[in-house]
């Protein structure tokens, strides 16, 4: 066993260091006293310390217990990997993926019209919010329309009429299974007569469909709408990718 200052060389080829306060390494620019990083022996685990002399702070602990703490920053993770879950117990059905991958948050337009063009809207656009965690999206807005002073082939509960609101910020899974309902709240000058309102993503799209089921055997049918007129509806909706 051989010691240099606080550095002892072990018969085992391993280095100890051993400092009253805590042992160290520094790594200094070339010529400078500017330490840019520093490992730190701390009582409860590994200091990890970057900034520069004078202006160097702790940004991550690896603690004893097992724990990672970051005090600064971000923690960036390369595309196509993340936080794999596989050690945890997984449900009774068939596990597809146990690894978070992606976060993502922000805003996307919703195009509010006819499912078929039957008419084209006087206008028919607004800026709504969206959050993506992992394969699951959820978008939550206001679908705005003014309609023309003709409705053209649009009839007011006809059958295999509806309305779709388009420009979802990602593709709807290709499933039917999977391309689950919105959910529609308070709305203004359109009604939903004679049936059941109804909603559903378009699988392998970007858009979900509203429409109404009427009571007669569940026939597919569309609300009803009146010209020149400005509607609107609040709507949240979830779906996977």
């Amino acid at each position: 066993m051989k010691r240099l200052g606080f550095v002892t060389l072990t018969p085992t080829g391993s280095i100890e260091l051993t400092r009253s306060g805590g042992a160290f390494i520094d790594f200094a620019t070339a010529g400078t006293e500017d330490h840019d990083c520093r490992i730190k022996q701390e009582s409860n685990g590994l200091a990890f310390v970057t900034g520069g002399d004078g202006s160097a702070n702790e940004k991550m602990r690896v603690k004893q217990d097992g724990n990672v703490q970051l005090y600064d920053g971000n923690l960036i993770v390369a595309s196509g990997h993340g936080i794999d879950f596989s050690a945890t117990g997984d449900s009774s059905g068939t596990t597809s993926s146990e690894l978070f991958d992606d976060y993502e948050e922000g805003t996307w337009t919703a195009t509010l019209g006819p499912a078929s063009n039957e008419f084209t809207p006087t206008s028919n656009t607004n800026t709504c919010y969206y959050t993506k965690i992992g394969r699951q999206v959820t978008v939550v807005g206001i679908a705005k329309m003014t309609t023309p002073s003709s409705l053209n082939s649009y009839t007011n509960d006809s059958t295999s009429h509806a309305l779709s609101v388009s420009g979802l910020p990602f593709t709807i899974l290709d499933a039917i299974n999977a391309r689950s309902a919105a959910t529609l709240g308070v709305g203004g000058d359109i009604q939903f007569p004679n049936g059941v309102l109804a909603t559903h993503g378009n699988n392998n799209s970007t858009s979900f469909s509203v429409f109404v089921n009427k009571s007669n055997g569940g026939i597919r049918s569309a609300p009803t709408l009146a010209v020149s007129t400005s509607m609107n509806f609040h709507f949240s909706f979830t779906y996977f990718i």
